[in-house]
């Protein structure tokens, strides 16, 4: 069977497991790894292994803005990410804001991102239909720039 979707949130999942994944299930294109101990060694071998996915969560993980970079940079099919609860800074913005040009939904809640980090985002991913910012460093100023600059933003969770 050509496995498309996995869903192993909360899970005892760690790096080792992840790699038996993206190394077995090449055909997978939702992967969610939200709520383990996934690492930025992990997602790079997700990144590697992996380059078909369309949805990626690694939200409430151990994934910096490195590991973002990394995402970023290998897995330009993605539509849907979520990488809130993370130690994610604006330092990951601009190469996700570059390479990740499809992404429809951004999940960066509760990470450290501020007004800066924001502005790559409006800037670049004219596609964006839905971001979350809730819990981040993110001001009015940040949103009304993101509103101004996403015509087809539908939803913007601010919190």
């Amino acid at each position: 069977a050509l496995v498309q979707c996995l869903d192993v949130r909360a899970t005892q999942v760690t790096d080792v497991g992840v790699t038996q994944i993206a190394m077995g299930l090449r055909f997978l294109q939702h992967l969610d790894v939200s709520y383990t101990n996934l690492t930025d060694e992990g997602v790079a071998l997700i990144a590697q292994h992996l380059p078909q996915l369309h949805y990626l969560g690694v939200g409430f993980t151990k994934v910096t803005d490195a590991g973002v970079t990394r995402i970023a940079k290998r897995l330009s099919k993605l539509q849907h990410l979520d990488v809130s609860r993370n130690n994610v800074t604006d330092e990951a913005m601009p190469s996700l804001a570059r390479h990740l040009t499809r992404l429809k939904r951004l999940d960066l809640g509760w990470t450290a991102v501020t007004n800066a980090g924001v502005a790559q985002i409006a800037l670049h991913l004219s596609k964006l239909q839905c971001l979350g910012v809730s819990w981040t460093n993110v001001t009015v100023e940040g949103i009304v720039q993101v509103a101004q600059h996403l015509p087809q933003l539908q939803c913007l969770d601010v919190n």
